[in-house]
């Protein structure tokens, strides 16, 4: 009896966490399958297009490493709705939008339904448990966006040079090579930016399940995201996820450091909401 009681004692985060890789991301495998159909759907789309453009221009690529990447993680140009131009819906912006929420979905509350109390229970230590679903998190993000890139990797082959006419052309981002930042400082741009984003939209998203349902925290990150791609704004995370947006590239755009500060202030607020809140938290 004593023994058991010791073992119950020593789950701390480590050992929940294992079991949170195990149950949250191993066990869910079909929706980092979605994530890496969606890329491939949304890469073999561009590829038909740059077909086209070889028959009509002087190119010779298939598209870069970072051609494909900027498909995936450039988000879209500022929406301005008295241009007159076509009501435009960025598909691959909210596509990754909605697959990492729907991934993160309700596997916390779910969780703490199931076996979470009785973990809690006999560890007796809430804080291990919501400081474990925080590294799960994180994780799940990563995760997500290691498909993307992967994906970006097989069908471009390498290169993080951006093709100017593919970008221009099929993008829409016609002034990418038009800023005087190196091509890695370009790719690890395009990489960081949309993961600090997620990473403080999916803690927001599991401080409002936790606290209100996941339902809810679905709801309103989806809306945030949404409003995001129409309206230019530093109060919407959804902007900093852009490259396009940043105001290397677009006048008036988002200051990136501005952003990374504000996405770390989200991150760290809805960290201690959580441990905070779920100390205090009825959950017999």
């Amino acid at each position: 009896m004593v023994k058991r009681q010791s073992n119950d004692s020593k789950c701390g985060v480590g050992r929940l966490l294992r079991y949170d890789l195990r149950e949250g991301i191993a066990a869910e495998w079909k929706k980092l399958v979605a994530v890496v159909v969606f890329s491939l759907i949304a890469g073999l789309y561009m590829y038909v297009h740059i077909v086209g453009l070889k028959k009509n221009f002087d190119i010779s690529t298939n598209g870069t490493f970072m051609d494909y990447l900027l498909n995936m993680l450039h988000g879209m140009k500022r929406f301005v709705a008295s241009s007159g131009g076509d009501f435009e819906i960025p598909i691959t912006f909210l596509g990754i939008s909605i697959l990492t929420a729907f991934t993160i979905g309700e596997y916390a509350v779910k969780d703490l339904r199931s076996c979470g109390i009785q973990i809690i229970t006999r560890s007796h230590s809430r804080t291990n448990w919501i400081i474990s679903k925080i590294m799960w998190n994180f994780t799940v993000v990563i995760m997500i966006y290691l498909c993307i890139i992967i994906v970006a990797l097989i069908l471009g082959g390498g290169g993080i040079a951006p093709t100017e006419l593919i970008c221009s052309k099929i993008l829409d981002f016609s002034n990418v090579n038009a800023n005087g930042i190196s091509n890695g400082t370009l790719c690890m741009l395009v990489i960081l930016l949309p993961i600090v984003t997620s990473m403080a939209v999916s803690q927001l998203q599991m401080s409002i399940s936790l606290i209100k349902s996941p339902v809810a925290g679905f709801f309103v990150v989806i809306t945030i995201m949404f409003l995001s791609a129409y309206i230019t704004s530093p109060y919407l995370l959804g902007n900093y996820w852009m490259i396009q947006r940043s105001s290397i590239f677009l006048n008036g755009g988002m200051n990136m450091v501005i952003g990374f500060v504000v996405n770390v202030i989200v991150i760290l607020v809805s960290i201690i909401c959580d441990i905070f809140y779920f100390k205090k938290k009825s959950i017999i």
